[in-house]
């Protein structure tokens, strides 16, 4: 599972080692005649060696495993943002313009 989030350019500068797995869920044999894509499915988790964190990111209509890998690595940013904020504060997300100083108003966060 390293393999595939060292692989996967939605992870490629992230700082702290993960594990994942991409996968595509076919809706149905027929899916393009109902105007329906492929679901597009990432189970992660985070540190590798002493996992805080596992999630699951499921993107309906998502076409293939790669396109939920970038939410999952949001979720993660997040998670661990103090984290990264205070060992590497000139990191910047290589996939998205994601900030790592969101509102986090009203949300139990960690």
């Amino acid at each position: 599972m390293a393999a595939v989030t060292a692989s996967n350019s939605a992870f490629s500068s992230f700082p702290i080692t993960t594990g994942g797995k991409t996968g595509t869920a076919i809706y149905s044999n027929n899916q393009n005649a109902v105007g329906r894509s492929s679901y597009a499915v990432f189970e992660g988790f985070a540190p590798y060696d002493d996992p805080e964190i596992a999630i699951t990111v499921v993107l309906y209509d998502g076409g293939s495993g790669s396109n939920a890998a970038p939410v999952a690595r949001a979720i993660m940013e997040t998670y661990f943002r103090d984290e990264i904020k205070s060992s590497y504060p000139n990191y910047k997300s290589s996939t998205t313009d994601y900030s790592l100083n969101p509102e986090t108003t009203g949300y139990n966060l960690p």
